[in-house]
């Protein structure tokens, strides 16, 4: 068997950046330029449409950066160039190899951050756009050089795999990678029609509105979208804002003493300015055949957990409409216009994902996956038989808290314990509390800030306690190469590129890339290279001390939600996306498998042994938030 690394490079008259691989590939234009392939050491080769297929003999194992799209483009627009069908099981992602072991998930920038020799050719942009998107007009000369830098991606990826740790995903992990490939594959069910519509009437709402702002300005905004116009206008009327994120102008509409024509200004902002009817849009461009893709990217975090795409099913707003059926009327028959299209929008984008004829639309949800793992992780026997017993934890931290029984706990002082328990449990301190709470809307003082921090503390103290035993256990894992401290290990890779091992209750490994110890906020504390979450700059990052638990408790709620899916998708079960602890099917419309499904996302093996799993969902015609 031979292990070939490939790189189709591609045409089509479909914007693939906009409208997404499978659009693209089902372009009436869309069609191979080259293949790039390397076969074990030997020269990377080119093989062009109508020369005899390249050597690749029987069953192989292949490489691409993104083989999803590789993958996809073998088996669509290969086939008619005599391409066998190939699957899945097959690929290796070097694209997922980066994301697994931390590094940039983009060929260029993996490339930096392993400082490899074989670099990404920069001219690579100015040939695709000449060569891969109309009106393909480029000389042979042209054609040559595009060869070139596609072999030279192959030879980059060849360095690459092997500079990481290691040239494939474990076993399990492919598992996953296939799992995911496969729901990207199948895609999620739209309502296209009612979609349309709505995108149509916000859109002629917007204009409407949007007239009303040269009138206020003087002419300075014209639109509710133009920030910087905006905040300048606001300077000029003597309201100084740093921005004009969602939180600051609410905030600012609190002010009594703003004038009328600031206040219209600000509140035609936050109705017109939102981002949520961009996602009709971008259901629009992205739909093919009522049904759009590539929704999931596989290890999109340090800890496993998947990342949304496409669609972004992540950061869909969070409306607790039950039908959104009568306000999608309203949308045709144009009632809403009496309304506020835009807010009504905004609570309807879930409903979008429609069931098709004879399906229903099944979403089961982890409940408290995070809190449950947190406490099962620091070993909290109270915390555990709280869940286990069906109690609210939030009550119970509550009535901790201001020393009450836990049946006198009221909605509002549940609520303390809610932002407690959820705010708290990765070392946030009493300043970043009050930070943690203003952002809910919910300013307190310093004082009922450190009160309540204390509090939680003194309540969970184990886990307190397991913040700094993983700190200990780190730095002296780093300080003693090869030797065992708890759940960490410093260990060396193929390259002799030191990695500091954290291993998890499933067995997999967590990895942090050339560690160090070095003096920190809290004392002495770990550090490693990684990707920037606010620069995405791969830079040497400090680790403190709870943000060990908090990998630890998000990587095991990630393996709870992949065992769930694997036990899924065995028992035939059509999984079409996830939403961070949610996994969505399609079923058959009476197919009552509530309790089955419940039953299989709970069914872990034994290194869950005393975890107390609970799910709750829906099986309905739209998705909504339960």
């Amino acid at each position: 068997m031979s292990l070939i690394g490939i790189d189709f490079e591609t045409r089509s008259e479909v914007d693939l950046k906009k409208h997404g691989r499978k659009k693209y590939l089902a372009g009436k234009l869309a069609d191979i330029i080259c293949l790039a392939y390397k076969i074990d050491d030997q020269p990377t080769q080119i093989w062009v449409p109508g020369d005899p297929l390249p050597p690749f003999g029987g069953r192989n194992q292949f490489y691409a950066f993104n083989a999803q799209f590789d993958m996809d483009v073998w088996n669509t627009l290969g086939f008619k160039y005599g391409f066998p069908e190939t699957n899945a099981s097959w690929w290796i992602d070097v694209m997922a190899l980066c994301g697994r072991f931390t590094y940039h998930q983009s060929l260029a920038q993996a490339g930096e951050d392993l400082k490899l020799k074989v670099k990404k050719n920069p001219r690579g942009k100015a040939l695709i756009k000449l060569i891969c998107t109309p009106p393909f007009n480029y000389s042979h000369t042209d054609l040559m050089e595009f060869h070139s830098y596609c072999k030279q991606d192959v030879d980059t990826m060849y360095e690459m795999l092997n500079a990481l740790p290691a040239s494939k995903l474990s076993d399990n992990e492919q598992k996953i990678w296939e799992l995911t490939a496969k729901i990207n594959n199948r895609g999620l069910p739209i309502d296209i029609n009612a979609a349309k519509q709505i995108l149509a009437v916000t859109n002629a709402y917007k204009e409407d509105q949007n007239e009303l702002l040269p009138e206020l300005t003087g002419g300075k905004v014209t639109k509710a979208t133009q920030g910087k116009r905006i905040v300048d206008w606001l300077r000029s009327k003597g309201i100084i804002t740093p921005d004009l994120q969602a939180a600051t102008v609410e905030k600012l509409l609190k002010r009594l003493d703003l004038p009328d024509d600031v206040t219209t200004v600000l509140q035609l902002r936050q109705e017109l300015g939102r981002s949520s009817t961009a996602k009709y849009l971008k259901i629009k461009e992205l739909e093919l055949k009522q049904r759009i893709h590539d929704n999931l990217r596989y290890y999109g975090a340090g800890t496993g957990r998947w990342a949304g795409l496409g669609f972004q099913l992540h950061n869909l707003p969070r409306s607790k409409v039950k039908d959104a059926y009568p306000i999608i009327q309203k949308f045709f028959d144009l009632s809403i216009i009496e309304e506020n299209p835009i807010n009504a929008a905004k609570s309807i984008i879930r409903g979008m994902i429609c069931a098709p004829k004879g399906k229903r639309i099944c979403a089961v949800d982890y409940k408290g996956i995070e809190n449950r793992g947190l406490a099962w992780v620091a070993k909290d026997e109270f915390t555990l038989d709280l869940f286990r017993n069906n109690l609210d934890q939030y009550i119970d931290m509550a009535s901790f808290l201001l020393n009450i029984p836990y049946e006198e706990v009221n909605d509002q002082q549940r609520y303390m314990g809610k932002q407690l328990v959820l705010g708290c449990g990765y070392g946030l301190g009493w300043k970043g509390f009050l930070k943690y709470m203003e952002g809910y809307g919910t300013p307190i003082t310093d004082a009922v800030a450190q009160e309540a921090v204390s509090a939680w503390r003194a309540r969970y103290q184990k886990v307190v306690k397991l913040w700094y035993s993983c700190k200990d256990a780190a730095i002296n894992a780093i300080s003693n190469p090869g030797i065992p401290f708890g759940v960490f290990k410093l260990v060396h890779d193929r390259n002799k590129t030191p990695w500091l091992q954290l291993t998890l209750p499933s067995g997999r490994n967590l990895y942090y890339n050339k560690p160090e110890i070095q003096e920190g906020m809290y004392g002495l504390e770990a550090s490693a290279m990684g990707i920037n979450p606010y620069s995405k700059k791969w830079q040497r990052l400090s680790i403190i001390p709870g943000r060990f638990v908090e990998n630890i408790v998000q990587a095991l709620s990630r393996d709870v939600l992949a065992q769930g899916k694997l036990n899924l998708d065995a028992c035939g079960y059509d999984i079409i996306g996830s939403v961070h602890d949610e996994v969505l099917l399609e079923v058959d419309k009476d197919n009552d498998c509530l309790n089955h499904v419940s039953s299989l996302m709970c069914q872990m093996p034994s290194w869950a042994d005393g975890l107390p799993l609970e799910t709750e969902g829906i099986i309905e015609k739209r998705y909504r938030k339960m």
